[in-house]
């Protein structure tokens, strides 16, 4: 299994704190940009080639595979003026012709390395038979003078599973997001059927973990994590410290076997534990003003002189939803935390509040690190019958 970059859509970007709490509570902390691919992707290719003084010349390329996947070609680099480029099967066959303007030629002087030539990009063939290909190079004029090429190629098979996971390592109880892309012929598979997804314990006594994945899986905010075609996705939170090995599988149509996508995630000791303890309504019994809700903070060791800490939580109203923190100084290993709710937040929400979506730990100094976050909490059945004060 090979990685590849992850999408710049799907890479945390930087923001303030909270974007950096929204986008927590689906992801780690940090994030892996590399996807581990099956079946794993050949290397390209590389053709270095001079290109003799003459009207025209050859460029060979062996070609492996069994027919059923796609021959790609990176930016073919040309010292020499071309007037014309060809693809030459092994039966003899052209396949395409095109005139570099056709191909969307940039000249050497726009590119990174002039030094290379030309520019051109060379459409890729679907179900290439194996064999011996050509590329036939056709100069602008009659020339002596000679040139050099430079081109890479690969097969790569007709279908393919990704596997992206942000970050390789995070603490029990936080929740891990995992990105999955199957494709046929590089194109997105948007009704892929099964994508079975599992976490398998390496350490005994823990419970393997049966995921679904998803295209429209929602974050804390409750829109689609992403809407991008053929992309699904899983959250799974780890309920002991140890090493996991996370599985993937999908089965293409026609195929014999699934193709079969794994990486491993070690995961850590909480370094907090962060739970709901009630709320309580101020203003009673005329109305509610404020509203108060309690948390149970305990670290896995004492801060350090300084630490500076923010407890936020995402609430859902009846209007909207939206993020309330406050800082938090914490003394020792263990601290009850309370989280205030204005008047004014309480009427932008919309009364009566309808759900605490998501709360988050963190250490903003000495170094920013998100310690740990809460269960979802419906709050329907906690609140005084009574109304908003006016």
């Amino acid at each position: 299994m090979r990685r590849r970059q992850l999408p710049p859509q799907l890479k945390p970007q930087p923001s303030h704190w909270l974007v950096v709490f929204a986008a927590a509570a689906t992801f780690t902390a940090s994030a892996a940009d590399i996807a581990t691919v099956a079946p794993p992707e050949p290397a390209p290719r590389l053709v270095r080639q001079a290109l003799p003084a003459g009207a025209t010349s050859s460029v060979v390329l062996e070609v492996g595979g069994d027919g059923s996947g796609r021959l790609v070609f990176s930016t073919l680099r040309s010292s020499a003026p071309l007037s014309g480029i060809a693809l030459v099967d092994p039966r003899g066959a052209e396949v395409w012709r095109r005139t570099p303007a056709e191909l969307g030629a940039v000249p050497s002087a726009q590119t990174s390395q002039p030094a290379l030539g030309d520019a051109i990009a060379l459409p890729e063939v679907l179900r290439p038979m194996p064999g011996r290909w050509q590329l036939r190079l056709e100069r602008s004029a009659p020339t002596t003078t000679p040139g050099r090429l430079t081109l890479s190629f690969r097969v790569l098979p007709r279908y393919s599973l990704a596997l992206w996971s942000a970050g390789d390592s995070i603490a029990v109880g936080q929740p891990l997001l995992l990105t999955l892309r199957p494709t046929d012929m590089g194109r997105p598979v948007t009704q892929p059927g099964t994508l079975a997804v599992r976490a398998t314990p390496l350490q005994p006594g823990v419970a393997a973990a049966d995921l679904q994945a998803r295209p429209d899986l929602t974050g804390p905010t409750g829109v689609r994590i992403s809407t991008e075609p053929g992309a699904y996705f899983a959250q799974w939170r780890p309920p002991a410290a140890g090493g996991y090995d996370i599985h993937a599988a999908w089965q293409p149509p026609g195929a014999a076997a699934p193709l079969v996508v794994a990486r491993r995630v070690d995961v850590g000791a909480a370094q907090a534990q962060l739970r709901f303890t009630g709320l309580r309504a101020e203003g009673l019994p005329a109305c509610v003003r404020e509203v108060v809700l309690g948390f149970s903070v305990q670290l896995d060791a004492a801060p350090a002189a300084g630490a500076v800490h923010s407890l936020a939580a995402r609430l859902r109203g009846t209007q909207e939803a939206r993020q309330i923190s406050t800082a938090v100084k914490l003394e020792g290993r263990n601290a009850e935390v309370e989280l205030r709710l204005s008047h004014g937040a309480l009427k932008a929400l919309g009364w009566p509040l309808q759900r605490l979506e998501a709360s988050q730990l963190s250490r903003f100094t000495p170094a920013f690190k998100l310690l740990q976050t809460g269960e979802a909490v419906d709050l329907a059945a906690l609140l005084p019958q009574a109304a908003l004060c006016p």
